[in-house]
């Protein structure tokens, strides 16, 4: 008997680190393989993966990892998943060239095994058949892919929507997905539900243009414009009008920079190159005829945007005749540190436009309407939720049963959750329990509880390092305590709470050495620590004893 296993690693219940697995019997594929930017819940973290152990087991297939398209939600994890086990990665010329780089940044001993893929194009995965469909987004060559099964077929939209006029030309053409789809045996949509609860249908990527032309026609100054390094559709718009507009470009952030000229070498885009300027060049062009385009959209603190905001770019400031664009939405998270970075460019000057204000970004999602143009394409045996927060995917799932479908024919499941699908119909098995992994500075480590709650009480309350010489058997003092901290704001304060440990220390030494004493001294050490530190700062710190024997 077939046994058809579908069930996520991530993307359901969040956004980022999306990682599904169709898996037949003992043959499976893997589409997309994401990361998840911390969002500040856990402090010092670079980015989050998934648990790759359900992949590892010998006795599973693995035949390839599918990707729809390079946004880092969907490729950020790659290298580490090939790291664990190397398969085959297919997707399109811009993803490959994304993900080279991203496994060469990794390890130069990582081994790519990449296979270009087309729009339409069908082929033959062990024992899956693939079509990769063509679909609107905002980054070139996003796919859709019909996964055949001996069950029947899925339709996997990765991101997309419906975009009446894309700034690439790229359109999610629903008669041609429609036209598949009636050929098979529709047995699974898993659909996009990142905009489910807005209203309507999605607006078109040019029509940001009139909001750009508003801000150049508005600003005497420099125009700074802050996007997505990967949209290269919207980099594409912005380039032209700069053009239109006798503005000159200067790109600042590396992944943009490398972003363009992949783009370019691809055919993605077609702008003079008289049309840029470096550095250097820049601070010779008047403000009125200068276009800054920057990475950094989420305000992260070693982006181009907040470097530019901060004066680190010699000879570019912002000033008082400047405007800056948030040509971007704020990915859940990194609200606080937008508005913190606006708050900044306001004191410069400078004018802040963002999407809250005026029409200078639309969606790559689709929204609702788009979300229900699809199941009325597709006509699925059953339909779930992918991509997006609980509440998203509940809301799609009810969108789904509002079209048309019944609740047993839609799901609402979170990760590690399994549907299992055979000729008898579907069940959900019990859930594997997933222990994701947090990157940080290149190290690995599993996202348990104890580490996020040390991570947060050391960023809000500081740290006290402890070291002391003493006799092991007498516990008399060979030199005098000193202690260290991290964290504390105001220096003097800190010298006189670490004076007052030293001293306290010192005494209580003082006082074990003249009575036996069995218990734990680290421990001990700790509560004389916390003493003095909830008395003179009302905190309790991570408190680190050194203790050296001689």
């Amino acid at each position: 008997m077939c046994k058809l296993k579908i069930f996520a690693l991530g993307g359901l219940g969040e956004f980022g680190k999306n990682l599904l697995v169709v898996q037949q019997n003992q043959d499976a594929i893997i589409v997309d393989c994401g990361a998840l930017f911390s969002d500040g819940r856990s402090p010092g973290i670079d980015i989050i993966i998934p648990d790759f152990s359900p992949l590892l087991d010998p006795d599973v297939h693995i035949h390839a990892l599918l990707l729809t398209h390079a946004h880092e939600d969907h490729i950020g994890s790659v290298p580490y998943f090939l790291h664990e086990r190397n398969v085959p990665v297919y997707g399109t010329r811009f993803t490959h060239a994304l993900v080279k780089n991203k496994c060469e940044q990794f390890s130069n001993k990582l081994t790519l095994d990449f296979r270009l893929i087309s729009d339409h194009q069908s082929f033959d995965i062990g024992p899956f058949h693939i079509t990769a469909v063509p679909m609107a987004h905002s980054i070139v060559e996003a796919l859709g892919f019909f996964i055949d099964t001996r069950l029947g077929s899925i339709f996997h939209t990765g991101d997309f929507k419906m975009d009446p006029a894309p700034a690439d030309g790229r359109i999610t053409d629903l008669d041609a997905i429609a036209k598949i789809a009636s050929s098979k045996k529709m047995l699974l949509l898993t659909s996009d539900s990142t905009n489910v609860m807005v209203p309507g249908e999605s607006l078109a990527e040019t029509s940001i243009q009139e909001g750009i032309q508003s801000a150049l026609d508005q600003t005497q100054g420099k125009l700074v414009v802050t996007s997505f390094a990967s949209h290269v559709p919207r980099i594409m718009q912005l380039c032209q009008l700069a053009q239109k507009n006798d503005r000159k470009v200067l790109l600042l952030g590396r992944s943009i920079i490398k972003n363009i000229e992949l783009a370019k070498a691809i055919g993605h885009m077609h702008v003079p190159e008289d049309l840029f300027v470096d550095e250097q060049q820049a601070t010779q062009v008047r403000p009125s005829d200068l276009m800054i385009l920057a990475t950094g959209t989420q305000a992260e603190p070693r982006a181009a945007m907040s470097k530019l905001v901060f004066g680190q770019f010699k000879g570019l400031t912002l000033g008082e005749h400047d405007r800056v664009v948030f040509s971007s939405r704020a990915i859940p998270g990194h609200e606080r540190s937008i508005y913190h970075l606006i708050n900044h460019i306001i004191r410069t000057g400078a004018d802040v436009w963002t999407w809250e204000n005026a029409r200078v970004h639309v969606s790559g999602h689709g929204y609702r309407e788009d979300l229900r143009q699809m199941i009325k394409a597709v006509k699925p045996e059953y339909m779930l939720p992918v991509h997006g927060e609980l509440r998203m995917l509940k809301a799609h799932r009810a969108l789904a049963i509002e079209t048309g479908m019944t609740e047993d024919q839609t799901f609402f499941i979170e990760n590690g959750d399994v549907l299992e699908f055979t000729d008898k119909g579907v069940t959900q098995l019990p859930r594997i329990e997933l222990f994701p992994k947090m990157v940080d500075q290149g190290m690995l480590v599993e996202m348990s509880a104890s580490y996020l709650k040390d991570r947060k009480k050391l960023a809000l309350q500081g740290a006290v390092a402890v070291m002391m010489t003493i006799d092991p058997d007498t516990f008399a003092l060979i030199h005098p305590p000193f202690a260290e901290e991290v964290g504390f704001v105001d220096a003097r304060m800190a010298q006189e709470v670490l004076d007052a440990i030293e001293d306290q220390i010192e005494r209580e030494m003082i006082k074990l050495a003249k009575k036996p004493f069995h218990g734990n001294l680290e421990q001990q050490v700790r509560t004389w620590v916390n003493r003095v530190c909830r008395r003179h700062l009302d905190r309790k710190p991570i408190i680190i004893p050194i203790i050296v024997e001689v």
